[in-house]
């Protein structure tokens, strides 16, 4: 039985015990043996997905509805509607119907009365990343056209989810870097990753990369690191003193852990 701490202990020491308590959390759950095949699979998929989208893959706001979208349709299997969207997103009402309209005009998502549905393109798209990134889905002879077997729509909307107070201020293409810093951090955690490796995997490019990455930076999100071999190197890696990477952290490992994946268990 855990004993209360005494009243007349210095609050600084009651924060120390509390950041033990949940370093103690934190290696408990990063001692489970995690499913790399499933976060290989996730970060194909999810970069991929990114790159796929054309007017709207640089906008934040954007690639939240639609992560929204995503995950109500082939992992729920039901349609949505504009309510839905307003109440479930902290964005402005404006902004969300601008984008829905966007999203409709460029044939990504169809209005059928009050109703959102995804477009025959968006689902043959869809199907097409799933199977590059062999993510199991069933093929459905409704208007949704398939379900997918595993989480990873809601893998993407927790991470859109858990950025949406920087939407102002990140690419929607810097969550590509942040699926290659995640991989890294969750494969290999404390390891850091050089600027060529995180645009040759993410696929953005170097000239795009450096703002994305400084602007990462101011925010505490990641942090820069010296290459010990190559000082003209930069190295790049989640910064996990921010609590909101911890946090993500402990998320992520609970989700790919190996006896959850079997689960299907979602962040």
């Amino acid at each position: 039985m855990f004993r209360a701490v005494r009243s007349n202990v210095a609050a600084p020491q009651n924060q120390e015990i509390a950041r033990g308590l949940l370093r103690s959390q934190a290696n408990h759950i990063g001692l489970t043996k995690l499913d790399t095949d499933a976060i290989n699979r996730h970060v194909k998929f999810g970069i991929a997905l990114n790159q796929a989208q054309t007017a709207t893959k640089r906008s934040f706001p954007a690639i939240i509805i639609k992560d929204l979208a995503n995950r109500l349709w082939f992992e729920q299997s039901r349609p949505f509607r504009a309510e839905e969207v307003y109440d479930s997103i902290d964005l402005d009402n404006k902004l969300i119907r601008r984008l829905l309209h966007k999203l409709t005009d460029k044939v990504s998502f169809v209005l059928d009365g009050l109703d959102y549905w995804p477009s025959e393109r968006l689902k043959k798209k869809i199907a097409e990343l799933l199977g590059a990134a062999n993510i199991h889905y069933e093929q459905h002879d409704s208007k949704l056209g398939l379900k997918v077997l595993e989480p990873a729509f809601s893998r993407l909307q927790f991470n859109t989810k858990a950025l949406h107070e920087y939407h102002d201020q990140l690419s929607g293409r810097y969550l590509c870097v942040e699926q290659v810093l995640w991989k890294t951090q969750l494969v290999h955690p404390g390891r850091s990753t050089t600027a060529s490796e995180l645009s040759q995997v993410s696929r953005v490019p170097k000239s795009t990369l450096t703002t994305m990455l400084d602007q990462a930076r101011s925010l505490g999100i990641i942090i820069e690191r010296p290459d010990l071999s190559d000082a003209r190197v930069t190295r790049w890696q989640l910064n996990m003193d921010n609590p909101l990477n911890a946090k993500r952290d402990q998320a992520y490992r609970k989700s790919f852990c190996k006896r959850s994946a079997l689960h299907l268990n979602p962040i």
